[in-house]
């Protein structure tokens, strides 16, 4: 119905329905309307999996710092429409903004490295979306698996602290119910023999190196109160930022 039809119905006091939105009765005082706010990007708290993604892989230099949609979706291999919406995000959030190259939308990082991570610290998330256990032989010899060390397994990697009894691995959890069905898995319960299997958001592997998840995601996914844990954070953290040269930007 148009608002201008709309309009002359009301003035001559016609009773009408839009379905699903106006219910409108004058002889019984009747006026029902059902609104709906749209979700804007200004609602936007934290980043997608996909836009935290991008971040992560602008930091380590991966990406430079304008970016085609195109790059994203082979990089990731993702749809071209969480990847608008990833730009949007980040735009959103005024980690980045955009510009026109011939008739190309192009992100555009305009933050130094430093200043990038620090404000985009408050809408990080946490890439576990889940903890399950395995036992150990269901895992440990299937080839095909892409097993990447993460949690404190990862830790110890990065730091003098002793690798934990129970190792701890990251999978794609858009990929753990195709895992299970092909390989007979069965999730467990945490006992000596178990391995700690964490599903993350998105994909581990690809910003991983030597099997190892990435050091910046290792920190986020590290929600702890262990004063030692949280000083090893720290340490990973600098070392990043020398490593990858965050000051020179």
């Amino acid at each position: 119905i148009t608002s201008f039809k709309r309009r002359d119905l009301i003035e001559q006091r016609v009773n009408f329905i839009v379905p699903g939105m106006q219910l409108y009765l004058p002889l019984a005082a009747i006026d029902l309307r059902e609104t709906y706010k749209k979700a804007g990007m200004s609602d936007i708290q934290s980043l997608s999996a996909t836009a935290q993604s991008v971040v992560l892989m602008h930091l380590y230099g991966q990406i430079g710092s304008d970016l085609l949609s195109k790059q994203v979706m082979d990089l990731l291999g993702v749809s071209k429409i969480n990847v608008s919406r990833a730009f949007n995000e980040l735009i959103s959030l005024k980690l980045a903004d955009a510009k026109k190259v011939g008739r190309n939308k192009v992100l555009n990082f305009y933050l130094d490295k430093t200043e990038l991570w620090k404000k985009a610290q408050p809408h990080f998330i946490n890439p576990v979306k889940k903890r399950v256990w395995v036992d150990n032989q269901q895992l440990k010899n299937i080839q095909e698996i892409k097993l990447i060390k993460s949690g404190e397994s990862a830790l110890s990697e990065y730091s003098m602290i002793i690798s934990p009894q129970t190792p701890t691995y990251a999978l794609n959890s858009k990929e753990w119910s195709t895992i299970k069905r092909l390989f007979h898995i069965h999730e467990s319960f945490k006992h000596d023999e178990a391995i700690e299997v964490e599903l993350w958001r998105y994909e581990p592997s690809i910003l991983s190196n030597n099997k190892i998840v990435d050091p910046l995601s290792l920190v986020l996914s590290l929600d702890t109160d262990d004063e030692r844990i949280e000083i090893v954070k720290d340490e990973i953290l600098e070392e990043v930022r020398s490593k990858y040269q965050w000051y020179k930007d």
